[in-house]
C-alpha cells in the first residue's frame, strides 16, 4: 500500500535500508552509523516537501520517494528502500505517474554513483533522462550521474 511520507517512515528505513542504498550514502559523504543515518533520515524528511512511502501488511515502510526544493521550480528526488520493496514497485510506479501529473516543478533532478547500473536503470524507466557525468564530485573522488525530467 502506498501512503502520505510521515518522518518516521523514513526514520524506520534508515536501519533497515538496502545495502545499495547505503554504499549511495556514504559516496556522497554521508556517515553511515546507526546514529548517523537516523540524523540523515530526520533532515531528510524535515526537507521533504511532497513525498509516499509504501508500507507492508503490517503497516511497516519498505520503501520511501520524495522530493527536496532547490528552488521553487526545481525538485530532487530521493527514494530509500528495503528489501521487501520490489514486493510494491508496482503500487509505487502507479503513485509515481499519479505524483508527476501533481508535480508542481519544472524540473526534477536525481543523482546516483556511476558505478550503480541497476539504479541508473531503474531512474531510466521511471522517466527521467541521463543529463550528464559529474566528475570526481563524491568524497571519495568518484563521479555522480545527473538524471532529470520535466515537471508541471
Amino acid at each position: 500500500m502506498i501512503v502520505a511520507l510521515e518522518p518516521w517512515h523514513l526514520v524506520s528505513i534508515a536501519l533497515r535500508m538496502r545495502e545499495s542504498d547505503v554504499r549511495d550514502l556514504e559516496v556522497c559523504g554521508i556517515k553511515t552509523d546507526p546514529v548517523s543515518r537516523q540524523r540523515w533520515a530526520c533532515r531528510t524528511a524535515l526537507e521533504c516537501v511532497a513525498g509516499v512511502a509504501a508500507v507492508d501488511d503490517a503497516g511497516r515502510p519498505v520503501g520511501c520517494f520524495g522530493i527536496r526544493e532547490t528552488t521553487p521550480r526545481v525538485g530532487v528526488a530521493f527514494l530509500v528502500t528495503t528489501d521487501g520493496w520490489l514486493a510494491h514497485l508496482r503500487d509505487g510506479i502507479r503513485a509515481w505517474r499519479k505524483f508527476r501529473e501533481i508535480a508542481p516543478w519544472a524540473r526534477i533532478e536525481a543523482t546516483v554513483a556511476s558505478e550503480s547500473k541497476v539504479n541508473a536503470t531503474f531512474l531510466l524507466r521511471m522517466g527521467f533522462d541521463f543529463d550528464c557525468r559529474l566528475p570526481s564530485v563524491r568524497d571519495d573522488g568518484g563521479d555522480l550521474l545527473l538524471f532529470s525530467m520535466r515537471g508541471a
